[in-house]
């Protein structure tokens, strides 16, 4: 308990026991960044014992000490399958000078131009490759061939552009399902057409690119309000599953999107919907943005339910706000006979007079919006 208490404490977390009781307290992100790095930690020395490969508990602690070291000098977190790559070879290293078994070393040429000028050109990782022979030399006590210096900058070189490659694959990737998740539940073309959907596409891209991290490391998270989930918002929960299901056809890894992922991503959605229901925040557009519209602004308050006006503009002021108008408006009244190209936001024309036929077109569209 004592060697629990003290790796807990590593995460800001407290171990508490009494006759009867364990539990710990902490933060709710501190106990979930533990579980996590617990998990990985687990999956590594299973995907170690795979290969043959049994660590110590010095080892382990010494190997630990380098990946950190690369972790920190890239300001990245290197995980599964890379990890191992590092473990790996820096055990195998260990192994062999142990055993004097470095004979290969005699039958190695002197490094070529491209090959120093590849370690010119990333000092970084050349340093932490130097620094990580110098940390062997310490460990083992003994005077490391130069060569091993290339072999493990060869390492990380390699970890650090497939680390790379992979991270860009999975922005794609969520990128993709962000849209088709939202094309195929709306039924519509693009994503553009459904209003104000970036905060949904926000929120599902958010969710999915580090679930894709965890796919990829075989992780699933668990979801404890899922039965409820599928009762409370069935028709949304069922809806994306059979999309899910078909995003999963495509999918290369061996973990799937499963149920407990749906149903956060099915709150997204609800969270979607209920803003639908809020006040609509209208941009009202006018040949200069003052005068007649502060009467119309008055006249619209007073007569439309759930609108919430936002602001007053020209069409000049308003090209040149493009992106606060996709950020903060839902629907654009103009009172300008002129189409307003430079917008992916519905646009209503109305009289500056605000007639009764105007006030039913913008309830309509309130209601579709």
């Amino acid at each position: 308990m004592k060697k629990l208490e003290e790796r807990l404490l590593c995460y800001r977390i407290n171990l508490h026991m009494n006759q009867d009781h364990v539990w710990i307290e902490g933060k709710e992100q501190d106990i979930r960044k533990a579980i996590h790095e617990i998990i990985l930690e687990t999956h590594n020395l299973n995907a170690l014992g795979e290969i043959g490969i049994e660590l110590d508990e010095f080892d382990k602690y010494f190997l630990d000490k380098q990946l950190a070291l690369l972790e920190e000098t890239i300001g990245e977190t290197i995980n599964y399958p890379y990890d191992i790559t590092l473990y790996t070879h820096i055990y195998m290293l260990l192994k062999r000078y142990r055993e004097g078994d470095v004979a290969y070393l005699k039958r190695q040429e002197p490094l070529e131009f491209d090959e120093l000028q590849l370690l010119d050109t990333n000092r970084r990782l050349a340093n932490v490759a130097r620094q990580i022979k110098g940390n062997i030399e310490s460990y083992l006590n003994l005077e490391l061939s130069e060569m091993e210096e290339f072999f493990i900058f060869q390492n990380l070189y390699s970890i650090n552009i497939q680390e790379r490659e992979s991270s860009n694959v999975d922005k794609s990737l969520a990128e993709l399902i962000s849209n088709q998740l939202i094309t195929s539940f709306f039924n519509i073309s693009d994503k553009s057409l459904l209003p104000s959907c970036r905060s949904l596409y926000e929120d599902i891209y958010q969710h999915t690119l580090p679930m894709l991290s965890r796919l990829r490391s075989g992780i699933t998270v668990e979801n404890n309000l899922l039965e409820e989930e599928k009762v409370e918002y069935r028709d949304t929960f069922y809806n994306l599953k059979a999309i899910i299901s078909e995003i999963n056809k495509e999918l290369t890894f061996e973990t799937k999107i499963n149920e407990e992922e749906i149903g956060y991503l099915t709150l997204y959605f609800e969270k979607y919907k209920l803003s639908k229901n809020k006040a609509k925040n209208v941009l009202l557009v006018c040949s200069t943005g003052i005068g007649t519209s502060e009467l119309l602004k008055i006249r619209l308050e007073k007569n439309v339910q759930n609108i919430n006006i936002v602001a007053t503009m020209s069409q000049r002021q308003m090209k040149n706000n493009k992106a606060f108008l996709d950020e903060n408006i839902d629907l654009i009244l103009s009172t300008l006979r002129v189409p307003l190209n430079s917008v992916n936001l519905p646009v209503l024309t109305i009289s500056p007079l605000l007639t009764s036929q105007d006030i039913q077109k913008i309830n309509y569209m309130i209601k579709e919006t």
